[in-house]
């Protein structure tokens, strides 16, 4: 073999050794956090994938017919000037605080919203809200909080983004009978358990949801 064949077998063999280690390299933790910001975490993956094309398989008939009845539940408003439809379970009081402090979910016509409503005496400035069933939680941030106040007291509101939305909603639908805690975060926190009424609401709100064509297929990375 002359010199030039025998130093470019040399080279191709180091360069395959260099790929074998670079497939066999643990990944720093820069490259762990892009991926989390670019995907979400793996939980959130994981309700993604649930929620990805949810009515495939599914026939119209059975569609229909569900939707029907869950509709049978909820206040249906159209915005003509807005070009929106609005779906509201009834269990949901239309006015903010007349539900009380807790979480209250609609859909604007395919977008599912959850939101974190805390009423008192004294402001809070609320700032984010946390949602824990079992040893799972997921947190919600939002920095542009709604708020008024009546001659009952005050009252403000938060919103979760549509992904992290659907994915506390889940949570709280398969909550099979364990409680849903829920910590209000501001200026102080206040916890509390998620009333039975307003978990099947929610749950009912997110299945509808899939039923009028919701899907996580056009969730994006920031969104988680």
């Amino acid at each position: 073999m002359t010199f030039r064949p025998l130093l470019m077998a040399i080279v191709a063999s180091s360069l395959l050794v260099g790929c074998v280690g670079n497939l066999n390299r643990p990944k720093s933790s820069e490259e762990t956090q892009g991926e989390v910001e670019s995907s979400g975490p793996p939980e959130f993956r994981q309700v993604k994938s649930a929620y990805a094309h949810p009515l495939q398989g599914v026939d119209e008939r059975t569609r229909n017919e569900r939707l029907k009845a869950l509709l049978m539940k909820f206040s249906v408003t159209k915005d003509e000037a807005k070009k929106r439809v609005t779906y509201r379970h009834d269990t949901f009081s239309e006015f903010y605080n007349g539900n009380g402090t807790t979480l209250r979910a609609e859909v604007i016509d395919k977008t599912f919203y959850l939101e974190s409503v805390y009423v008192g005496r004294d402001w809070m400035s609320e700032r984010s809200f946390t949602v824990k069933v079992g040893d799972k939680q997921i947190t919600a941030r939002d920095d542009f909080p709604k708020h008024d106040s009546d001659d009952a007291g005050v009252y403000e509101m938060i919103i979760a983004p549509d992904a992290r939305g659907v994915a506390m909603a889940d949570l709280i639908a398969h909550a099979n009978g364990q409680p849903a805690r829920v910590r209000v975060s501001g200026y102080t926190n206040k916890d509390y358990t998620l009333a039975e009424r307003y978990r099947s609401a929610i749950a009912q709100t997110l299945e509808l949801w899939q039923l009028l064509g919701g899907n996580s297929s056009a969730w994006l990375p920031y969104a988680w």
